[in-house]
C-alpha cells in the first residue's frame, strides 16, 4: 500500500468512527501525524479528499470482492463470504456517516450508489445464476428482477431515515437483509444447507 493510498484509508476509517462532517482537515493531518501542507499536496480540499476516499474505498472493495469470487465457493458459502466482509467493514459504523455523504458530498454518494447498480448487481445476478444450478436456489428465480431488488434494499438499509444507527447495529441490519435474501430464493436443498449455518 502506497502512503497515498495509507492516508485515505486511515482518512476513511476516521470518517466511519467520528462522522465526515464533524471531522476537521486538523484532526485529519494530527490522526495522520502529517502536516496540513502534506495532506494538501496529495488532495484539494476536505471534498476532494472525501471523494479520493470513496473512490480508493470502492477499489479496495471491488478487490476485495473479486478475490472471494475467485475462490470457488459454493453459492451460498461465496454470499456468506460477502456478508462477512461488510458486516466486518462496516460494524463500527458512526451514525451519521450515510446522512453526511447524501446530503454535503452527492457526488461521491452517487459513487457509490453506482457501485451497487453496477458491480454488486453483477456479482449477485453471477451468484444467483451459480445457486440455480448447484441446485439450492429455486430454478423459477429470476436472477435480474432479484439482483435489483438485492441492490434497491442494500441502499436502504443504509438510510438512517429508515434505520438510525442509534437504535439498529449495521451488523444485525445486514445479517437480517442476508437472512431475508437467502431463505427468499433458496430450494429445498438450499434450506437444508442454510439450517446447517448457525450465524452469518
Amino acid at each position: 500500500m502506497t502512503q497515498t493510498e495509507n492516508l485515505l484509508v486511515t482518512a476513511r476509517d476516521f470518517f466511519m468512527q467520528y462522522g465526515i462532517k464533524s471531522v476537521s482537515m486538523d484532526d485529519l493531518s494530527s490522526k495522520l501525524g502529517i502536516s496540513k501542507k502534506t495532506l494538501y499536496q496529495v488532495v484539494d480540499n476536505k471534498k476532494d479528499l472525501v471523494m479520493k476516499v470513496i473512490e480508493n474505498h470502492i477499489e479496495l472493495q471491488n478487490q476485495e470482492m473479486a478475490q472471494i469470487q475467485e475462490g470457488n465457493h459454493e453459492a451460498i458459502e461465496e454470499m456468506l463470504h460477502f456478508a462477512r466482509y461488510i458486516i466486518h467493514l462496516l460494524k463500527n459504523l458512526k451514525p451519521g456517516v450515510t446522512y453526511d455523504l447524501q446530503k454535503y458530498y452527492p457526488e461521491a454518494w452517487n459513487k457509490i450508489e453506482e457501485l451497487h447498480k453496477t458491480t454488486i448487481r453483477t456479482i449477485i445476478t453471477t451468484n444467483i445464476k451459480k445457486g440455480i444450478k448447484e441446485g439450492v436456489y429455486r430454478k423459477n428465480v429470476n436472477p435480474d428482477i432479484i439482483s435489483k431488488l438485492y441492490v434497491a434494499q442494500a441502499l436502504q438499509i443504509t438510510d438512517e431515515r429508515l434505520f438510525p444507527l442509534k437504535i439498529f447495529k449495521m451488523e444485525d441490519l445486514i445479517r437480517e437483509f442476508m437472512s431475508y435474501h437467502f431463505y427468499g430464493i433458496a430450494s429445498l436443498q438450499g434450506f437444508k444447507k442454510l439450517n446447517t449455518i448457525k450465524k452469518i
